[in-house]
This record gives structure tokens, sequence and C-alpha cells, in this order.
């Protein structure tokens, strides 16, 4: 919540009068591994290719990590993905996962920042892991709990908002689980709690 500018002025000299004014405390950093809390989410990419696209994803039931960091290894015949390493770091975590597709290689970094409580940022690029060289343009991400999933939402649903497919229907894709293909609904409108973010 934002307080009044007049408020925060009021705020500080208070004290300024009781204590010696110091740096801001920095966000507490999560316990490893960090899991979002239960909810909707909403993943934006604030630059990159991709500036503008946001997506939702419901989160519960330890399903739904918005980084995707508690998913297996991959092999679907097309990607092959190698199982998520995490580390921490004074501010927040990485999290890298080595992906080859028909035998070109490439390594998905992840560097957040933890902004908040509920808000993480993100910085998104793929490296050439043999010579460390980028294999695309980084992106920023932003990613933020918006409140509780829509009514009929499961846990790990995820669909983008931009807008709806060519057939005027918005699609909410629920991703396989132990090698199962996706699961695919489509919903004629936008939950109201969804179509507030956009």
């Amino acid at each position: 919540m934002r307080i009044g500018w007049a408020l925060a002025m009021l705020l500080a000299l208070g004290a300024c009068q009781r204590h010696e004014i110091g740096p801001a405390p920095a966000p507490p950093i999560p316990a490893e591994p960090w899991r979002p809390a239960a909810g909707l989410w909403v993943q934006g990419f604030t630059s990159g290719p991709q500036a503008g696209f946001r997506t939702v994803v419901c989160v519960g039931g330890g399903r739904g990590d918005v980084f995707g960091d508690e998913r297996p290894p991959v092999t679907d015949g097309q990607m092959v993905c190698e199982a998520v390493r995490r580390q921490r770091t004074p501010t927040g975590w990485t999290a890298d996962q080595r992906c080859s597709l028909r035998g070109h290689v490439g390594l998905y970094q992840y560097i957040a920042q933890v902004v908040g409580a509920d808000d993480v940022a993100a910085r998104v690029a793929i490296i050439d892991p043999a010579n460390n060289q980028p294999l695309s343009t980084p992106a920023d991400v932003r990613f933020r709990r918006a409140g509780v999933c829509p009514a009929g939402f499961a846990p790990g649903e995820v669909m983008q908002i931009n807008q709806p497919g060519p057939d005027g229907q918005w699609q909410v894709i629920q991703p396989g689980q132990n090698g199962a293909p996706p699961t695919v609904r489509a919903l004629a409108d936008l939950p109201p709690e969804i179509a507030a973010l956009r």
C-alpha cells in the first residue's frame, strides 16, 4: 500500500527524533527452496522480444511454480531438459536448466531478486554452455501474486491474457504430469479476477 507523501514525511521526521535514520531494510530472502504462495500469480515481460506479454498461473498444492523450478527433467522427444539447479544469492537466487532441441543445447538462466512479499523480478537468458555466449536477447520478467485463483481454476493451470485465440476463446492449459501431454480447455470470457489484470 502506498503511503501519501505528507504522511511519509511525518513518519520520517518522527523517526529522526527517536533514532538515527539508516538504510532501508532489504526485503527478506525466502527460505530455500522458495515456493510461491498459493493463489493467482501474474507474469509479465517488461523487456526483451516478448515485452508486454502476460500470463497467469494458479498456484496451489505444490503445483504451478512460477519459475518452473520444481518440474522434473523433460524427455518428450523434442525438447530434452535436465533438472533445474538452484543457488542462493544475497538478494534472491538463481535457477539454471540445461536443455537441448534436436542437438542444439542451451542453458536457461534465471537471476531472481526479491522485490517484496509475493513480488519477484527476474532476468531470463539463454546462453550457449560451450562458450557462454547469448543465444537470445535477455528479458526482464516480473512475478506478482494477484490474489486467489478464480473459481473453477485448478492448481497448475496457465493462460496468456493478452488476447484470445483466433476463435475468440481463451485457452487454459494444464501441463501434463509424469510425461502426460497437457490438457486444454476453452473459456468464452475471462473471469473478473483475470480481466482486472489486463
